[in-house]
């Protein structure tokens, strides 16, 4: 992490640092409260505004995978390894964690409930498995491992298999259809008839 880049992610002046904060790791904290903050208020944004829960899931799969990474990025993949030496950061690390699960763990309900995704998974164990995928392949595009037309499609094509359809596939289909007999209710809530694979056009 550099100073320069926290005090952007901060608002902040590299020479206000000093001023306003204590040390570095203040500093460096106020960044990535503000940065997990943002990155709320926009999983919020895209919730309310993507109704088809395919849809909505790969919009915020895109948004938690971008295209280019900033230096608050880089701190949020440092955090878990800090907490031995800065255990005040398990509380920020727990509220950033829980946010991300609850908007997921909602979107899988909402699929299950309205037919898109298989009636049969664990919400709770599927958004486990999801933030898991999320994590890693962030990591991997952070530290350049990976780049992100690599790492989306790889996580939602794993995401897929835990939900019991494709992604894409559903996300891209016209509301009231879905492949191999998944409902997709229509925007008024009715739902569609199953769509088999040999009528679905």
């Amino acid at each position: 992490m550099r100073v320069r880049e926290v005090a952007a992610e901060a608002e902040l002046s590299p020479a206000a640092v000093l001023y306003y904060f204590p040390d570095f790791f203040a500093l460096a904290m106020q960044a990535v409260s503000l940065a997990g903050s943002s990155r709320a208020s926009e999983r919020a944004a895209v919730a309310a505004s993507v109704p088809h829960p395919a849809r909505r899931l790969v919009a915020l799969v895109a948004l938690d995978l971008p295209e280019q990474v900033d230096g608050a990025s880089r701190m949020l993949i440092d955090l878990p390894t800090m907490t031995r030496e800065h255990p005040e950061l398990v509380p920020l690390i727990d509220e950033l964690v829980t946010g991300q699960f609850d908007v997921y763990r909602s979107v899988v309900l909402d699929g299950v409930v309205s037919g898109v995704f298989a009636a049969d998974i664990d919400a709770n164990e599927v958004t486990r498995g999801l933030l898991a995928l999320l994590h890693s392949a962030h990591a991997a595009h952070v530290i350049g491992l990976e780049n992100v037309d690599t790492v989306r499609p790889w996580v939602l094509a794993c995401l897929g298999r835990l939900l019991g359809v494709s992604l894409p596939e559903v996300a891209t289909r016209p509301v009231g259809t879905a492949p191999s007999g998944i409902n997709i209710p229509s925007p008024a809530g009715q739902g569609a008839e199953p769509v088999s694979p040999a009528n679905s056009g």
